[in-house]
């Protein structure tokens, strides 16, 4: 089985223990990972690494599929490159270039009927209708290069515009075949916490929400809302495989901020909460969705 991404271990880890062999290819190659997989080292002429870099390690590798972890869901071609040859296990490039454009995700959940926040391709011209907004990169993760928007300032040219929601971030966990969602967790997302070495939006760790844990306020209605969240992402796009909907709840709504198409990272907390095997179930969405296409 090949995994590539900046960072393998945690999907690499539930992989082996499912009695899979595993070729990580990834951006660090730490002893946790060398423990669970062979490794090949994914980074650019500067020691970074990139998509780029890891379709390169992957070359002449033997596998029998081949799933990728963050951040290739913003890279739709590398993904296309990666696969060239294998099974690919998780959503495909069309999807991920429909499911990560997020003025389309909004008017998707719109179009449902769903609590989303405002989108915009421009920067607004003053605090519209008393709205704050957020600049972010169309092509990140983990909340880098996501910062606050000032009037007058001159955001980086892949930029798009999100109202800022007042609330809690958390997100819901779930698999799907193409058609149906199952949700696997909830987690609260916790950003810029300075106490992990992290500023601004960067994100710094989930914490597994239980049943009435009171994390969330009116944590049932928001699980409900969430689910249904996911259920229509996942007809909508086609999601396949273990995927994540990252979001700001406010008053039990869960308003939806982006969508992680992948394997995530508050992922590892659900199967040893619940002794689940992330991979296995990831493996079988796949193969369920591809029976159903060939049918």
């Amino acid at each position: 089985m090949l995994i590539a991404g900046v960072s393998t271990r945690a999907l690499a880890e539930s992989a082996a223990r499912a009695g899979y062999r595993v070729l990580a290819v990834d951006g660090f190659g730490d002893l946790d990972l060398r423990r669970v997989a062979a490794v090949r080292l994914a980074r650019d002429a500067r020691g970074r690494f990139s998509p780029g870099a890891a379709v390169r390690a992957a070359r002449g590798a033997r596998a029998e599929a081949v799933v990728y972890v963050s951040s290739f869901e913003n890279h739709p071609r590398a993904v296309r490159s990666l696969a060239a040859g294998w099974a690919l296990w998780g959503n495909p490039p069309e999807v991920l270039a429909r499911v990560r454009d997020p003025l389309l995700v909004a008017a998707t959940l719109a179009r449902h009927g769903l609590a989303t926040p405002a989108v915009r391709a421009a920067a607004p011209r003053s605090r519209t209708g008393g709205c704050s907004w957020l600049a972010k990169p169309r092509a990140s993760g983990g909340g880098s290069g996501v910062v606050a928007w000032r009037p007058g300032w001159r955001p980086p040219r892949d930029s798009y515009f999100q109202e800022r929601i007042a609330g809690i971030p958390g997100s819901i966990l779930f698999a799907a075949d193409g058609h149906r969602a199952v949700p696997l967790g909830l987690s609260r997302l916790l950003a810029g916490e300075r106490a992990f070495g992290a500023a601004g939006f960067r994100y710094s760790g989930s914490i597994l929400v239980g049943r009435g844990d009171a994390v969330f306020a009116d944590d049932e209605r928001l699980c409900a809302r969430a689910i249904a969240l996911a259920e229509v992402i996942t007809r909508a796009f086609g999601l396949v495989g273990v995927n994540g909907i990252d979001f700001i709840a406010r008053r039990g709504t869960p308003y939806l901020i982006e969508v992680n198409p992948r394997y995530t990272a508050a992922m590892e907390l659900v199967e040893r909460a619940y002794g689940l095997s992330i991979f296995d179930i990831h493996a079988r969405a796949a193969d369920l969705h591809d029976l159903r296409r060939r049918a």
